[in-house]
C-alpha cells in the first residue's frame, strides 16, 4: 500500500477548546464536520439525537392513510420482503410492529434458487392466492414494474419500500418510499432497506390508534443495517448505537442462541459481532437455501427452538464457507491461467454452475486481494446470474446501469448489485462495462492508498484513547473507525493462529520496550524482511474468552526509516514564535540571530540566502532552539525536521520559495540531473534531491520518471530500491501526459500544505503532528 500521512485539518476552535484534553476527538470530530457542540454532542450521545420525521418521505402520509384504513378494516396486508439480512430484518419489523398495531398480517421471502431476488409473477400469483388486499414490500420492489402493475391490476394495493437506486422509470405503486427520494445528504439519504421500512412504522406510531412502544425495533434495524453496510451517519449512527444498547442489556432469544451454538463469549456486543457472527449465519439459508423460517426465528422467545434453529444456521454457515472457498479457488486459478483477466479496471468471472449465492461473498473477497471492481457470473443455461462488488469511489450500481440494454434485471448500490443477462450479451456487456469503468478510472490504476489517521507511540494506547474510541464508535461506512500508525518497531514473534491456522498473531516492540499484539485476519504466517518496521492498525476491543481488552487489527507494515529520532508526537510540547507575516521583511529574523548563540536554521530550495549558514532536513542535529525559514512541503518533512533537531523552542518564518508548478520543478530537476550527468554520478540520492528542491521524495520519483519517459535519462532501480540513471534512451512520449498529471498533483499537495503552514494557527500546526 502506499502511505498517505495525516490530512492538515483545521481544527475547529469551540471544539479543540471543549475536548482540549482529548487525545484524537478534537481531530476525528473535525474530520466528520462537526461544527458545533450540539452536533458533537448529538453524534457522541444518541439520548440527545433528535430523530427527523418520517413524513419527510413524499408519499408517507398516503402509505399511513391506506395501511391504517386496512388495520380498521381487518384487512390482510403482505409483506415481501427478501432473503438477506437486511430483508428478513425489514421483514420482522413491519410484522412485529404492525402486528403489535392489531393488523392481520402475512409475509413472503423469495427462494434465492427458485425466484432469484424481487417480486416474480409466479411466485406472486401463488402469494395473492393468500388473499392480501394490501402488499408492502420491504428491501425490494423498486425496479419490479410488471409485477407491481399486476398486482395493482388485480386489486391489490402495493406500498414500496426499498431503498435501491431508482430507476428511470418508477413502478406504478399505489405508494413508494424510498431513501433516494430525498435530497442528497438528507439525514434519512442513508436508510438500509430496514431503516426505511422502520420509517412506515415510526409514522404509523403517530396516530392514536395504532400506538405501541417501538422502541424495543432497535436492535432488528441495528441488525439489518450494519450487515447491509450502509453508511453510519444521521439516523442510521443513531439506530445502531441504540440498537447494540438494546441487544448489551436485553439479547433477543435468537441472537442469545447464535452466539451459545456458535460458542462465541462476547460480554459485549459491538458492530463486529453482528458483522462476523451474526450476520453470516443469517444469511447462510438466503444464500443456499430459504430464508422464511430466519423472520420466525428472529422474532421468537422460545429458547428451545431458537437453540435448534441457530444449530442449523451454524450447519449451513458452514456449508457457505466451503462454498465461498470453492468459488474463490476456481476464480483465483483463472486469473493465474490467464493475468491478463486482472489487466484492467475490472476483473469479471463466469463459469457454469457456480453457486450463485455466494458470489457476493466471493467477490468481495477478490476486490480485496486485487484492489478493483469484480463481476462473478454463473452460467445455467441460457443465462447468467451473478454479483458485482466495488472499491471506492466507483459506483457499480451506476456503472451496471449504464449497460442495462444487454441486462435481463439489475440493481443495488453504490458498492454491491445483482445483475441477470443472457449468455449470447456476455461479451458485448463485458466488453462495455470494462469501457465504463476505464472511463470513470481514466487510464491510471486504481492506486491502493493507506490514509494514516494518527501516527502514535505504544504508550499512547491506553485507557483515555480507548474510551475515546469508544465514544466514536460504532464504525463501518461513512464513519470508518481511525488508522493509526506506530514506527520503528521490533517483531518479537509472528506465529499462526486459531483453530485451522487462519489467522496470523505478531508481538511488536517499541523502542521503549513496550509490547503490544497484532492480528491478521485470514492470513498465512509471511515473511517479513525488515529489522525493523512501522507498522499501521485499528485499534479493536478484545473480548476473547470474557475479558475485555483490545488488540491492534493489521493493516500495513513497511520498512522503518532508518536514521531518524522518533518524538512521542501526541505529548512532545514545543514553544514557538511566529514570524510568518514578515515574509518579504528579513529584521526579524536577523534580531532572533542576534540574540541567539547557538541556533540551527532549517532551509530548503535552489535559490539559497546568502550569508547564513542552513541546513536542509539531511543535515539538522539535535540542537534546542531551531528556526525554519521556509515552508517544508508536507507534513513528514515537517515531522522530520522536529524529530531530528528536537528542538524545544521553534521561530517561524516564511521565505516564499519559486511555485511549485510543472515547469518550474522539471527545469529545477533537469539541472540536477545534468550536474549528475556531467559529473558522471549515475546513483541518485532521492532523499538529497528532495532537499536540494524542497519537495517530497515522491515528487522526485516521479520527475525522474517523466526525464526517462522523455528520453533524457535511462532510469533503472536496483533490489534495495535506489535510483540510477545513465544516458538518454527510448522516449516513451504517450507515458508522458500520464506522468506529467501525476506530478501535477503530487505538486498540487505540497502547494496545499504549503498553503496551510503558512495561515494554520501554530498551536494547530504543532498538535496536528500527531494525527
Amino acid at each position: 500500500m502506499i502511505w498517505i500521512n495525516p490530512k492538515q485539518i483545521e481544527l475547529n476552535k469551540e471544539i479543540a477548546l471543549n475536548f482540549k484534553n482529548s487525545v484524537i476527538l478534537p481531530h476525528e470530530l473535525t474530520k466528520r464536520n462537526m461544527n458545533t457542540m450540539a452536533v458533537c454532542k448529538s453524534y457522541l450521545e444518541p439520548f440527545s439525537f433528535e430523530q427527523t420525521s418520517p413524513f419527510s418521505f413524499p408519499d408517507m402520509k398516503k402509505a399511513i392513510e391506506r395501511i391504517t384504513e386496512a388495520i380498521k378494516n381487518n384487512e390482510t396486508i403482505g409483506i415481501w420482503g427478501d432473503f438477506d439480512v437486511d430483508g428478513q430484518t425489514s421483514t420482522s419489523v413491519l410484522i412485529d410492529g404492525l402486528t403489535r398495531m392489531r393488523a392481520n398480517v402475512i409475509f413472503h421471502i423469495p427462494i434465492r434458487a427458485e425466484e432469484s431476488h424481487g417480486i416474480q409473477i409466479n411466485a406472486l400469483k401463488l402469494f395473492l392466492k393468500r388473499k392480501p388486499s394490501l402488499i408492502l414490500t420491504c428491501d425490494t420492489g423498486i425496479s419490479d414494474h410488471n409485477a407491481i402493475e399486476f398486482a395493482q391490476l388485480a386489486g391489490v394495493d402495493v406500498i414500496i419500500t426499498d431503498h435501491h437506486s431508482l430507476p428511470e422509470t418508477l413502478p406504478k405503486a399505489y405508494a413508494i418510499i424510498n431513501p433516494h427520494q430525498l435530497p442528497v445528504n438528507h439525514p434519512l439519504s442513508y436508510l438500509s432497506g430496514v431503516g426505511t421500512a422502520f420509517q412506515v412504522i415510526r409514522a404509523l406510531n403517530t396516530i392514536e390508534m395504532n400506538r405501541i412502544n417501538i422502541d424495543n425495533l432497535y436492535d432488528l434495524v441495528a441488525l439489518g443495517t450494519i450487515a447491509d453496510m450502509s453508511v453510519l451517519k444521521s439516523e442510521n449512527r443513531f439506530y445502531v448505537q441504540m440498537g447494540l444498547e438494546q441487544m448489551n442489556q436485553n439479547l433477543r432469544t435468537a441472537l442469545k442462541a447464535m452466539l451459545t451454538v456458535s460458542q462465541i463469549n462476547k460480554p459485549l456486543i459491538t458492530e463486529n459481532t453482528i458483522g462476523f457472527n451474526f450476520a453470516p449465519r443469517l444469511n447462510a439459508p438466503g444464500r443456499l437455501s430459504n430464508a422464511n423460517e430466519n423472520v420466525n426465528f428472529l422474532l421468537s422467545d422460545e429458547k428451545e427452538y431458537c437453540i435448534n434453529f441457530a444449530q442449523e444456521l451454524e450447519k449451513l454457515n458452514h456449508t457457505r464457507k466451503i462454498a465461498v472457498e470453492a468459488v474463490l479457488q476456481t476464480a483465483q486459478d483463472m486469473i493465474k491461467r490467464d493475468p491478463s483477466l486482472i489487466k484492467e479496471s475490472l476483473v469479471i468471472l463466469q463459469r457454469h454452475r457456480w453457486e450463485k449465492g455466494v458470489l457476493g461473498i466471493a467477490a468481495s473477497k477478490l476486490v480485496e486481494i486485487y484492489n478493483r471492481p469484480v463481476i462473478l457470473l454463473s452460467i445455467e443455461d441460457d443465462k447468467a446470474n451473478g454479483s458485482a462488488r466495488s472499491v471506492k469511489g466507483i459506483d457499480i450500481s451506476a456503472t451496471i446501469r449504464e449497460n442495462e440494454k444487454y441486462l435481463l434485471r439489475h440493481g443495488g448500490h453504490q458498492m454491491a448489485a445483482g445483475l441477470s443477462l443472457l449468455v449470447d450479451n456476455l461479451l458485448d456487456f463485458s466488453l462495455n462495462i470494462a469501457r465504463s469503468l476505464k472511463d470513470k478510472v481514466g487510464n491510471n490504476q486504481i492506486e491502493n492508498n493507506l490514509h494514516i489517521d494518527h501516527f502514535i507511540s505504544f504508550s499512547n494506547i491506553e485507557g483515555a484513547l480507548i474510551d475515546e474510541l469508544k465514544q466514536l464508535s460504532p464504525f463501518g461506512l461513512g464513519n470508518p473507525p481511525p488508522i493509526f500508525a506506530s514506527r520503528n518497531l521490533r517483531i518479537d514473534k509472528i506465529k499462526q493462529l486459531g483453530n485451522t491456522d487462519k489467522h496470523v498473531h505478531l508481538i511488536l516492540r517499541d523502542m521503549n520496550g513496550k509490547i503490544q499484539k497484532a492480528i491478521k485476519w485470514n492470513s498465512k504466517v509471511f515473511s517479513i524482511p525488515f529489522e525493523r518496521i512501522d507498522i499501521a492498525y485499528h485499534i479493536q476491543p478484545d473480548d476473547y474468552r470474557g475479558k475485555t481488552t483490545y488488540y491492534l487489527e493489521y493493516i500495513d507494515l513497511r520498512e522503518s526509516v532508518p536514521n531518524t529520532i522518533h518524538i512521542d508526537a501526541l505529548t512532545y510540547q514545543i514553544k514557538f514564535e511566529d514570524y510568518r507575516s514578515n515574509s518579504d521583511d528579513l529584521r526579524p529574523f536577523n534580531e532572533v540571530i542576534d540574540q541567539s548563540e547557538d541556533i540551527q536554521i532549517w532551509f530548503e530550495g535552489i535559490i539559497k540566502p546568502r550569508g547564513i549558514k542552513i541546513k536542509n532536513r539531511t543535515e539538522l542535529q539535535i540542537n534546542d532552539q531551531l528556526i525554519i525559514l521556509t515552508a517544508p512541503p508536507n507534513y513528514s518533512v515537517l515531522n522530520e525536521i522536529l524529530e531530528s533537531s528536537q528542538a524545544k523552542k521553534v521561530y517561524l518564518f516564511d521565505i516564499q520559495l519559486n511555485p511549485d508548478k510543472l515547469i518550474t520543478f522539471l527545469t529545477s530537476l533537469g539541472g540536477l540531473i545534468k550536474h549528475c550527468l556531467a559529473t558522471k554520478i549515475t546513483e541518485i540520492d532521492l532523499k538529497s534531491f528532495a532537499s536540494q528542491l524542497c519537495q517530497t521524495e515522491n515528487t522526485i520519483i516521479l520527475g525522474l520518471s517523466w526525464f526517462d519517459a522523455h528520453g533524457d535519462i535511462n532510469l533503472s532501480y536496483d533490489k534495495l530500491g535506489s535510483a540510477n540513471i545513465s544516458g538518454g534512451s527510448n522516449p516513451s512520449m504517450d507515458e508522458l501526459p500520464n506522468i506529467e498529471q501525476k506530478i501535477i498533483n503530487s505538486l498540487k499537495e505540497t502547494m496545499s500544505f504549503r498553503s496551510y503552514y503558512q495561515r494554520a494557527n501554530p498551536e494547530m500546526l504543532f498538535l496536528k503532528r500527531g494525527n
